[in-house]
């Protein structure tokens, strides 16, 4: 039936050509349909009009089946190509495209007629890219798998694609073209390369980190390294990839091998070690190893990740020594440092801070309340006034003050603080110091206490120099009555006045630090036996003496007779401060002492001293009492029962003697003075005092030169000595002296010169003047005050021809005569 109408029109051509020629399809009996060719002819008669036809059928069907079969193959694998997801091609010899699949068009936008007849070359992006291709389809036998290329969509964009092609050879096996199958890449080929890119920002992320970074395996192989990491193992990386870790430490992996073994185990590391590496710098780092695991949860390997802080682990163990050292300066110091937080309350001691306030950091806790309960009393206004300026104002908070430690002990504290801003602008912090100054209040007051002596010493050595005077010339004048008058009662009375109004003044004198002293080596284990006898004959029995003296007590350098004397007072003031007897004291030892040594109270020179100490068990004096006891004329006394010049004429006396004295006492409990005097180790004992004459000693008419500028001991001086024998010169002040020098011409023979002199000159100054021009010059000096008492540099003898004033005749005539017999 379906060949039916094809077989009517074969048919009618049969009358137009006479023949035909046609397969068609005849059903069987059977039912089957079976091909026939079907070939007729028309014959026709004498006059040419058709006659018959006559034919043939021949059975074409095994023919007919031979001959489909390629079609059918064909048209089946056209379907196939036609539905695969991949672009199917095929190019002949000079690589054009031959077949294109659907799928081209979606691949790169040709249709598949559009493909056909493209050169495949035009369509890779590398102009070399067909070349390369047809390489490795060489290389590989004719058959490459995944190979990938960059060809140009229909719109000019790259499309990455994989192929896997083979050569198309015909029967006899000779190659025709190329076909294969081909897909888009692209998004694997960008997600490939965002790896790289990826990958590459990490290794140069890796590799500009100062940090040593690894990875190695399960086998402690490594299978990274970055560039720090090359460094410090001095490889490159292609060679420490592969390696383990023992093969490039060598004997320096003993150091680290039980902690890369528990990490092995599963434990993360963080370690700081210090380890030589095979650069051969040893650094100290800080380790991190990083157990790594699969999917399976089993350690395949780990990560390292190493930072070399020797120089923080050094710093840090300098600020640590720092750290030490400011603890231990601030608690030599004793200076501790604080905090207040304004807002929160929040107080910070150090530990400095504790042990000033008496107090144990574990158990005590700071607060505002707990620290003004520790102020003083009296100071704790003062305190919380600056602290509040400080607070309110953001002012400095500086000030020194009282507190009471938990023993009752009081000292003295300085604070210095400042104020700090918290980031909105307001005041937050309160951050200071506080240091003990109890020791520099003490010295302050010592200071302030030998300042005021000075003062008072000035003062009254002045008014010594103008008393002398005035008793020089009453003594003179009554000795001078008493040559014309004889034994009279009155000017007995007037001589003791004036002699009792000279010893005040030494004692005016040795508290200035003014009277003359003849020093000379004192050994007081010599000292010692006698004045004890003297002294328990002086305080009677109800007083105990006690004293004692080292074997290797070192002399003292003193004037013995003011050293007995200041003993003698002391042990007087102790007599008196035990009214029903008591204990006395008296005690030395070697001490020595440095600069501002604090066991002194002035600034004496560091060296070796004898201390000799008196305590009595008397009943002590009040911080008020003790703050004046060195003044003189401060007494405790009734009227009438002292001069108050006993303890003045002590401390002038070791201070002019190079020395100091210290006085401590309290009420109830006694008192104790410790005078330290100058060492005499090396010192000789040459030099002798001066013995009074048992007569008058005449001059034999030498010339002596009066230089005195007060008139009336020198009128009183002048007369004495031409009632001795002497020619007598005088002269009011160093201008008029040089001019009787200019006339006399080299007469003169002896110079007696008050060591004060107006006009600005000394008389030692004077007298060094003269004795370049007349080398034979004797010399003797006057004096009751002079800052200048000691000038043995400017005039050589200078302290052995020296007259105290108020002198007697007999004085003057024993140092003029032993002058000029010398």
């Amino acid at each position: 039936p379906a060949d039916k109408e094809r077989a009517i029109a074969g048919f009618s051509s049969l009358l137009q050509s006479n023949h035909y020629r046609h397969a068609y399809r005849f059903q069987h009996k059977d039912g089957s349909y079976r091909w026939l060719d079907d070939v007729l002819r028309l014959e026709r008669d004498a006059s040419g009009d058709p006659n018959r036809i006559v034919g043939c059928w021949i059975d074409i069907g095994p023919k007919r089946q031979a001959e489909q079969a390629p079609n059918e193959s064909e048209a089946h694998f056209r379907s196939i190509i036609e539905n695969m997801a991949e672009t199917f091609y095929r190019t002949d010899l000079d690589g054009r495209i031959t077949i294109a699949s659907p799928a081209a068009e979606e691949l790169l936008g040709y249709t598949p007629d559009e493909a056909i007849g493209l050169e495949l070359a035009s369509l890779y992006v590398d102009p070399e890219g067909r070349a390369m291709f047809l390489e490795a389809l060489a290389q590989n036998d004719g058959f490459v798998r995944d190979y990938q290329a960059a060809l140009r969509h229909k719109n000019g964009s790259t499309v990455w694609v994989s192929t896997n092609s083979k050569y198309v050879r015909d029967g006899g096996g000779n190659i025709v073209g190329v076909e294969g199958t081909v897909r888009d890449v692209t998004a694997q080929k960008k997600a490939e390369q965002a790896l790289l890119d990826s990958r590459d920002q990490l290794r140069q992320i890796t590799d500009n980190l100062p940090v040593l970074i690894a990875y190695a395996d399960a086998q402690q192989r490594y299978c990274f390294a970055n560039k720090t990491c090359c460094q410090w193992l001095a490889q490159p990386a292609e060679e420490i990839v592969g390696k383990t870790i023992a093969e490039i430490y060598g004997p320096a992996y003993e150091t680290f091998r039980v902690q890369i073994e528990r990490v092995l185990n599963g434990c993360q590391q963080t370690i700081i070690e210090a380890v030589t590496f095979p650069d051969g710098v040893t650094r100290t780092t800080k380790a991190n190893r990083v157990p790594h695991r699969d999917l399976n949860g089993d350690i395949a390997g780990f990560f390292i990740l190493s930072e070399d802080v020797t120089e923080l682990h050094q710093a840090e163990k300098a600020l640590r020594k720092s750290e030490r050292a400011l603890s231990e300066a601030q608690k030599i110091a004793h200076i501790g440092n604080w905090s207040l937080d304004l807002k929160t309350g929040d107080i910070h001691w150090s530990d400095e801070v504790y042990r000033i306030f008496g107090r144990n950091p574990g158990e005590f806790e700071p607060t505002s309340e707990r620290f003004f309960a520790a102020v003083y009393p009296d100071d704790v206004d003062a305190v919380r006034d600056s602290a509040d300026q400080a607070f309110s104002k953001g002012l400095p908070h500086s000030i020194d003050h009282r507190i009471v430690l938990p023993d009752g002990t009081v000292r003295w504290v300085h604070e210095e603080a400042i104020s700090t801003r918290d980031q909105d602008g307001e005041l937050r912090y309160l951050v200071g110091t506080v240091q003990d100054i109890t020791e520099r209040k003490e010295m302050e007051q010592q200071i302030h206490r030998a300042q005021k002596l000075e003062a008072i010493g000035q003062l009254t050595g002045g008014v010594a120099h103008d008393f002398n005077n005035l008793l020089a010339v009453i003594l003179g004048n009554t000795e001078i009555l008493a040559d014309q008058l004889g034994d009279n009662h009155l000017l007995v009375s007037i001589d003791r006045a004036a002699t009792r109004g000279a010893e005040l003044t030494q004692r005016l004198l040795a508290f200035s630090r003014r009277q003359v002293l003849q020093p000379q080596p004192i050994d007081l284990k010599e000292l010692f036996p006698d004045l004890c006898e003297l002294l328990q004959r002086t305080l009677g029995e109800p007083v105990k003496i006690l004293s004692g003296v080292r074997e290797d007590i070192w002399p003292v350098l003193a004037d013995p007779g003011q050293l007995e004397n200041a003993l003698l007072n002391l042990a007087i003031n102790a007599r008196d401060a035990m009214p029903d007897g008591g204990v006395l004291e008296i005690w030395s030892e070697n001490v020595h002492l440095h600069d501002h040594d604090l066991r002194i109270t002035d600034d004496v020179a560091a060296g070796d001293y004898v201390q000799i100490t008196v305590r009595d068990t008397g009943t002590g004096m009040a911080n008020d009492v003790l703050d004046h006891a060195f003044e003189p004329f401060f007494s405790t006394k009734e009227v009438g029962e002292g001069s108050g010049l006993g303890l003045s004429m002590v401390y002038g006396f070791a201070r002019q003697s190079g020395g100091a004295v210290v006085i401590e006492s309290a009420q109830g409990k006694g008192t104790e003075v410790r005078m330290f005097l100058p060492s005499a180790v090396a010192a000789s004992g040459s030099d002798q005092p001066i013995q009074d004459a048992e007569q008058l000693d005449h001059g034999q008419g030498q010339t002596v030169l009066v230089l005195e500028d007060d008139p009336e001991v020198r009128s009183l001086t002048t007369d004495a000595l031409e009632k001795l024998s002497y020619r007598v010169l005088e002269a009011s002040d160093a201008s008029a002296a040089m001019q009787i020098f200019d006339d006399e011409a080299g007469q003169i023979d002896l110079l007696l010169s008050d060591v004060v002199l107006p006009g600005g000159a000394s008389g030692p100054e004077f007298a060094a003047k003269v004795k370049r021009l007349n080398p034979q010059l004797k010399l003797v000096f006057m004096s009751g005050y002079t800052d200048d008492l000691y000038t043995s540099d400017k005039v050589p003898g200078f302290d052995e021809t020296l007259l105290t004033k108020p002198f007697r005749r007999a004085d003057l005539a024993k140092a003029i005569h032993d002058s000029l017999s010398a």
